[in-house]
């Protein structure tokens, strides 16, 4: 269940986001989102996101997480972060990639995030993928992941 996965990463965010202000909403369906895949690997994706969005921020994060089901089970992550420039959106997901707003600064990071994320989507049959985003605008990335075979 979808839901159980994004609650439970949202738990082991939780003291970060207190540490930093940040805000983390849920919205989660009442009827349980089933998946193909691991728990443990969309798990992995989920915290990824969460840590980004509240690690490219100014001030306090204000993140959003939404399950949704239907042909293809997703979970969205939102923020209104500092957002990708447009020149780096085709290169986010590459190994090692990191962009560079010195206005921002450099917050740690190694660049395997969203490129991890990708391949553990792709191991599992799904879809990481940037939906949208602009500078101070924030991101939307969505994780689409297939139905269990009947």
């Amino acid at each position: 269940d979808l839901g159980v996965v994004v609650r439970e990463a949202v738990v082991r965010a939780k003291d970060r986001a207190a540490l930093i202000g940040a805000a983390i909403e849920i919205n989660i369906p009442a009827v349980p989102v089933v998946a193909e895949g691991s728990a443990r690997d969309i798990g992995i994706i989920v915290d990824n996101l969460l840590n980004n969005a509240m690690t490219y921020s100014r001030g306090p994060a204000q993140v959003s997480v939404k399950v949704a089901g239907g042909e293809s089970p997703e979970i969205r992550v939102s923020d209104q972060g500092i957002g990708i420039p447009e020149a780096a959106k085709e290169r986010i997901f590459d190994q090692f990639y990191r962009v560079d707003d010195v206005d921002f600064g450099y917050p740690a990071g190694t660049g395997l995030g969203l490129y991890i994320g990708r391949r553990l989507a792709e191991r599992h049959g799904g879809q990481l993928l940037l939906e949208r985003s602009s500078p101070d605008a924030g991101s939307v990335f969505t994780l689409r992941l297939r139905r269990p075979n009947a």
